[in-house]
């Protein structure tokens, strides 16, 4: 529980936030890419909106 706790408090950090997005996104597009029979347009489309997502963070205002 306190794991948990400090796990929803870290989420009010827009950084953390940002990171645990990112990550799961990640996450949901190597299942979706490895588990279904889309495309390969797709995919790569898929990939593309990810790579952009974590390009935009790391590039993002360092306020």
């Amino acid at each position: 529980m306190r794991l948990l706790k400090k796990f929803w408090e870290l989420c009010g950090e827009e950084k953390f936030s940002l990171k645990v997005m990112i990550a799961a996104c990640f996450f949901l597009t190597v299942l979706t890419i490895t588990t279904t029979d889309l495309p390969p347009e797709m995919h790569g489309l898929t990939v593309l909106l990810n790579v952009l997502m974590a390009v935009i963070y790391v590039l993002g205002d360092d306020d």
